[in-house]
């Protein structure tokens, strides 16, 4: 758990990159904003990877709470001047492009979070998350965003899948010379 003031400074960061975000293809996220950093996935089938947004200060916390993470999405839950996002998602499990563990954090709200302990379904749980909780989870498993209060952000750090099965998983060379 982040102290207030680290919570503070997350959020921060968090609004600083807010005009960036995209709203979300996923169906199992209508009305989401978000930001791909280091590399965006394109979930077809086979997924691929390209370059993403770049951003220092995620990608040092990223390397010291996941060291070798290679790719992190930034979510928003709340209004802002320009738009409404609705940081909710549905049940799902995480494509194919993620190793399956899966680093979050959850700042500047709380924000309750669904996970299924059972990996063929069956012991759904919810987890309330405070204001800067940081948890890991195997992002194979159903989980889910049930609900929010305004201003939430969450930031999830993946390992790519980089076994061979999937030949257009690559890591960009910025990152590749960061690792």
């Amino acid at each position: 758990m982040l102290n207030k003031k680290s919570n503070t400074i997350l959020t921060k960061n968090g609004y600083r990159l807010i005009d960036k975000m995209k709203e979300d293809v996923s169906s199992y996220a209508p009305g989401r904003r978000r930001l791909w950093l280091f590399h965006e996935a394109n979930l077809g089938n086979p997924p691929t990877t390209k370059a993403a947004h770049f951003d220092k200060f995620w990608w040092d916390l990223g390397q010291r709470l996941y060291p070798g993470c290679q790719i992190a999405l930034l979510t928003f839950g709340g209004e802002t001047e320009n738009f409404s996002s609705d940081a909710r998602i549905s049940w799902h499990r995480d494509h194919s492009y993620a190793m399956p563990c899966a680093l979050g954090i959850s700042f500047g709200a709380k924000a309750i979070f669904g996970y299924d302990y059972s990996r063929q379904s069956g012991d759904k749980r919810k987890i309330k998350l405070a204001p800067g909780t940081i948890f890991q989870f195997d992002c194979k498993h159903l989980h889910a965003v049930l609900k929010h209060d305004p201003g939430r952000f969450s930031i999830m750090y993946w390992k790519l899948r980089l076994d061979g099965r999937y030949p257009g998983l690559k890591i960009c060379k910025k990152i590749s010379s960061l690792l």
